[in-house]
């Protein structure tokens, strides 16, 4: 099964703090085990949200790049159009 992106944040953000909180249950036997956890847990979901915003920005980014590369190759096809009526035979690329 291939997850999306936001499943495989929701479901690291659901997994790491559960193995947070199993390591602070073995590990901290002190009074601010729970502010621990409350911080840990914090910072990952900071650090999730910040990768999923960042995974948008990079689906963003890619679709105006391709849509850019569609456009340069539209233009580069163009110009080798007009080029090979000025100079039969000097520009087949296209």
């Amino acid at each position: 099964m291939k997850l999306d992106n936001s499943t495989t944040f929701d479901f690291i953000r659901q997994a790491v703090p559960n193995q947070a909180r199993k390591h602070c249950k073995r590990k901290l036997q002190n009074p601010g085990q729970e502010k621990i956890m409350a911080d840990l847990t914090d910072l990952i979901d900071q650090n999730i949200e910040k990768m999923r915003e960042l995974s948008t920005e990079g689906d963003r980014a890619l679709e105006e790049i391709t849509e850019l590369g569609e456009l340069l190759n539209t233009l580069a096809e163009s110009l080798s159009c007009c080029a090979s009526k000025l100079h039969p035979g000097h520009f087949p690329y296209f």
